[in-house]
């Protein structure tokens, strides 16, 4: 299929429409929610207004066609759904695979449109610089950016240890320390403390909201339901590896925390785009790779642990000092 490249300009009407959520039963809602029905509602937002914060390119199609929720693995993708292209699955067997599954608004990569070999009848065709940035900032439009209405920290840990289930000791001496210290501060202050993690938390502070093998949505379809619970406060179980995925981009952390890191310079150098998100962050001196982790870093920094120099004797000290300086407590 050959493929024009049409750049779509949308107008100030374009963008106030696009941005509203649509009720398939006729009509627009005059905000971005609306009341159920009495029979099952399925939300719809413009193609157009779910890609608000993303810099695109429209190759084909209709830049208003409703969409009725976010994708990113064709054998899951379902009707009405937008399905994202990440890489692993950004090839034309994939793509053939949602659009079997109902899908006809894509967002691609670097990838030619002529990807969509299947007709392409009714196809809306969005190319992007990254897949993955443009998930995670579709992700926080669609669920109306749950994390404004929560207090987040990072809790930044080397991947492989930390807080994830294991053997009796094999979970690292600083992510205890700190998981501890979040569950002190649960108590304290009588937060309602929810966890977004691959294991059960720490402590009854921590409601169990565990997630493995997650993608953006997943996080911000969790920080919706957190709100929703009533929930205070989020702690985001994450590695440099997330980072490098792109799994939170667009989002501040109120505190990042940052108790292990890896020495490879690829790894390191995601870890430290917290930094870039944070409002403050607590980093374990005693991390090997603490100078290069925090070299020429302009977030505020305390630091805690055993080593010569540190701000706090204890991850307990450092996380009630910090969450003091922020005003949370």
């Amino acid at each position: 299929m050959t493929v024009s490249v049409d750049i779509f300009v949308p107008s100030a009407d374009d963008w106030l429409a696009a941005n509203r959520w649509m009720d398939p039963a006729g009509g627009r809602a005059s905000g971005m929610a609306v009341d159920a029905p009495a029979v099952a509602y399925q939300p719809q937002m413009a193609l157009l207004g779910v890609l608000a914060e993303v810099d695109c390119q429209l190759i084909l199609g209709d830049p208003m066609v409703p969409v009725t929720g976010l994708a990113y693995d064709p054998a899951r993708a379902q009707l009405g759904e937008v399905f994202v292209a990440l890489p692993g699955h950004d090839d034309p067997a994939a793509l053939a695979e949602a659009y079997g599954n109902g899908v006809r608004a894509f967002v691609v990569g670097d990838r030619p449109g002529d990807c969509l070999q299947p007709g392409g009848d009714g196809v809306s065709l969005v190319r992007v610089d990254d897949t993955r940035r443009a998930l995670a900032l579709m992700s926080r439009h669609w669920f109306g950016f749950p994390e404004y209405a929560l207090t987040v920290v990072a809790l930044v840990r080397q991947a492989g240890g930390g807080l994830v289930e294991g053997p009796a000791g094999s979970a690292d001496e600083a992510d205890e320390a700190i998981a501890q210290s979040l569950w002190l501060i649960a108590e304290t202050t009588g937060w309602n403390i929810g966890l977004f993690a691959s294991r059960r938390p720490v402590g009854p502070g921590l409601a169990d909201r565990s997630a493995a093998g997650w993608e953006s949505p997943d996080l911000h379809r969790e920080l919706s339901q957190m709100v929703s619970a009533g929930m205070d406060a989020v702690v985001l179980d994450l590695t440099g590896d997330d980072f490098a995925r792109h799994r939170t981009d667009g989002m501040r952390f109120d505190l990042g925390v940052v108790t292990g890191a890896s020495p490879d310079p690829d790894e390191l150098l995601a870890t430290r785009r917290v930094f870039t998100q944070s409002d403050l962050c607590l980093v374990n001196r005693d991390i090997a790779c603490y100078r290069q982790l925090t070299r020429n870093v302009l977030c505020p920094i305390q630091t805690y642990g055993r080593s010569p120099g540190a701000d706090h004797p204890t991850a307990d000290a450092a996380a009630l000092a910090a969450i003091r300086g922020l005003g949370l407590l």
